[in-house]
């Protein structure tokens, strides 16, 4: 928000608007402005206009797994990056506990979903993978013994 009588207008974007953002695939981004957003020193408003962005910086930090758990009961995996992430495929997924020198790579995975291409990301496992984790009792046992390798 300006303070005084400045010409120059700088916009702060939340997080959550900034990950819509990074996953749009608009192929030029553009800034609407609706009427009444801007007043000008003698109280005229300035009428609602679109602009195009006359230079954008590109996003080149990736994403950063922030958070992960593992519901043995529910069958999934939820991951939570540090931005929005789109929906990919994951080749392979080892579920591993270095404690008790155990690894299972999951056979196949029921589904993933993301939700709004947000930062959070739920794999379902399936049956048989979510089964045969069940019986190995160390490999999924808690925090400090659980480990993933995507």
């Amino acid at each position: 928000v300006p303070s005084g009588n400045s010409a120059i207008v700088n916009i702060s974007v939340l997080p959550g608007d900034l990950n819509r953002i990074k996953v749009a695939t608009a192929p030029t981004p553009y800034i609407s402005f609706p009427v009444n957003v801007f007043i000008d020193v003698r109280d005229f408003s300035v009428p609602a206009f679109n602009i195009v962005a006359s230079y954008v910086i590109s996003d080149t930090t990736p994403p950063t797994l922030d958070y992960s758990q593992l519901d043995m009961n529910l069958g999934n995996l939820t991951l939570i990056f540090s931005e929005a992430v789109r929906q990919f495929m994951i080749m392979k997924l080892t579920i591993q506990s270095p404690a008790y020198n155990l690894t299972y790579q999951l056979t196949s995975l029921g589904g993933i979903s993301v939700f709004n291409n947000s930062a959070t990301l739920v794999i379902q496992l399936s049956t048989v993978d979510l089964n045969t984790l069940k019986s190995l009792r160390n490999i999924s046992a808690s925090q400090n013994t659980t480990y993933f390798n995507i």
